[in-house]
């Protein structure tokens, strides 16, 4: 009985490795001086062919699950703007649901301006979490954690 325990294990958690690591979406996460102590920020994805994840904002009738971007509290930096997103926006209109949704493909930039309060070395810390999609089916939602360096 044992044994068959141990076996279950082993499948469960090589078939959780191996959906890790076929993520369709892969991320890079870096900052930008812009002005004295103003940073923009990047949330980049790169979408494979196939795929699409969706908009921070969706329609009140979407069923899909929206990006959604958290930022730990860092007493060093203010926060300037909202999220903006870089990248062609398309609308999946659902008609038989009678559902419109907004989605990226291909890839798509989450940018925001921060500033320093003062002129120090800091992070950016935070998650983002994403469904990942085709037109045929869903992955579960993930959140990947991010840590960008600011400041001199």
């Amino acid at each position: 009985m044992k044994s068959f325990y141990f076996i279950l294990i082993v499948l469960l958690v090589s078939h959780t490795l191996h959906a890790q690591a076929d993520d369709p979406i892969s991320w890079s996460f870096h900052a930008e001086k812009s002005g004295n102590k103003i940073y923009i920020v990047h949330l980049s994805a790169t979408i494979q062919p196939g795929w699409h994840i969706y908009a921070q904002q969706q329609p009140k009738d979407a069923i899909a699950q929206p990006t959604k971007i958290d930022m730990s509290n860092n007493p060093l930096v203010l926060i300037k703007d909202k999220w903006k997103e870089a990248g062609k926006k398309e609308i999946q209109d659902l008609k038989t649901l009678d559902i419109a949704q907004f989605y990226y493909t291909g890839s798509v930039d989450f940018e925001q301006s921060v500033q320093l309060k003062a002129n120090v070395q800091t992070n950016l810390t935070g998650a983002i979490t994403y469904m990942a999609c085709t037109d045929k089916m869903c992955l579960p939602v993930r959140t990947i954690r991010f840590n960008i360096s600011l400041g001199k």
